[in-house]
């Protein structure tokens, strides 16, 4: 993590399992980098074309975002 500028965690809009470990990603990126870059967290949704499966809703993951301070939220197609 050393010069680091900052965290792009995605996780798979499929699975609950991977939006409950974003948690973790996190907390270890914020005691790991350099204070400066705690705030550049990015969160990244995959699988936004798996309409079918699709099991995380878009509130959720904001929801994640916000509680651990996320500066954005993303949905792609990975």
């Amino acid at each position: 993590f050393r010069n680091c500028q900052g965290a792009l965690i995605a996780f798979d809009l499929t699975s609950p399992q991977s939006l409950d470990s974003v948690a973790k990603y996190i907390h270890v990126f914020k005691e790991e980098c350099p204070i400066e870059a705690q705030d550049n967290i990015v969160l990244v949704g995959t699988k936004l074309d798996d309409v079918a499966n699709r099991r995380v809703p878009n509130a959720d993951a904001e929801e994640i975002c916000a509680r651990y301070g996320c500066s954005a939220y993303f949905e792609t197609s990975s």
